[in-house]
């Protein structure tokens, strides 16, 4: 594992883009089966739009395209007021997918039909690919979230994407799998997967416990309880 503040910079980040390169793999969406070698890059948007905006922009200045996955639940923005950034990074050559939050009890096939039909509405395209918020929660209920596929949607989780040892993460700005660079240059599989949350990159070296105070002060939004209930390092002492 590792939350190394300088595995969560944008120069580090170009390097992990670098290392992909130099191992001949291509940036891929969902919806692109074509590629030999894809690397299908993730972004979820837990807590902002303008942050995976601005990283969009850094992508498309470095040639590198990837997906963003907005959610309708974020207590930290409405994607209804974001129609032109949205619009913007497809523009750019990025997708834009669905991140879908299971609630218990909800119909999940029809909630992500129809969430998926309205953010196609916002964007003026097709949303043809949804990501699933913190999926252990419906491992938990006895769901498994690599089976759940609405018709026509594509699911991250699904055995096409999330193979074992062929996907990571940066999620509560922790590398699970321990240098994320070495992880790459040693890696020898065909494809993979790589999560980020725009949240924890930045500029400068900081530490999580930095970067979540500097959102806060950012945000318009009364977001302490919201980030106490999605960041697994955050509580309301440390917020308050």
């Amino acid at each position: 594992m590792s939350t190394d503040p300088y595995k969560f910079t944008l120069d580090y980040y170009s390097q992990l883009i670098t290392v992909l390169r130099d191992k001949r793999f291509h940036f891929s969406h969902f919806t692109d089966f074509s590629q030999n070698r894809p690397a299908f890059i993730r972004h979820d948007l837990d807590f902002s739009i303008d942050l995976g905006y601005a990283l969009a922009k850094w992508e498309w200045e470095h040639d590198v395209k990837s997906t963003y996955f907005v959610m309708f639940e974020s207590e930290g923005y409405d994607p209804m007021l974001y129609q032109n950034e949205l619009r913007d990074m497809i523009q750019m050559g990025h997708d834009v997918g669905l991140h879908y939050v299971y609630v218990k009890g909800e119909n999940h096939t029809k909630k992500i039909e129809a969430q998926a039909t309205l953010l196609s509405e916002i964007v003026d395209a097709e949303v043809k690919v949804f990501s699933i918020h913190r999926p252990a929660f419906l491992s938990a209920e006895g769901v498994d979230a690599t089976l759940i596929t609405p018709e026509g949607l594509i699911n991250t989780y699904s055995s096409q994407f999330f193979k074992p040892g062929q996907y990571i993460s940066d999620s509560n700005h922790n590398w699970r799998c321990g240098n994320p660079i070495k992880f790459l240059q040693d890696y020898q599989k065909n494809s993979i997967q790589i999560l980020t949350h725009p949240i924890w990159w930045s500029f400068e070296p900081q530490d999580r416990h930095q970067k979540v105070e500097k959102f806060l002060r950012s945000s318009d939004h009364d977001m302490e309880k919201y980030l106490c209930e999605n960041v697994s390092f955050v509580n309301m002492h440390m917020v308050s």
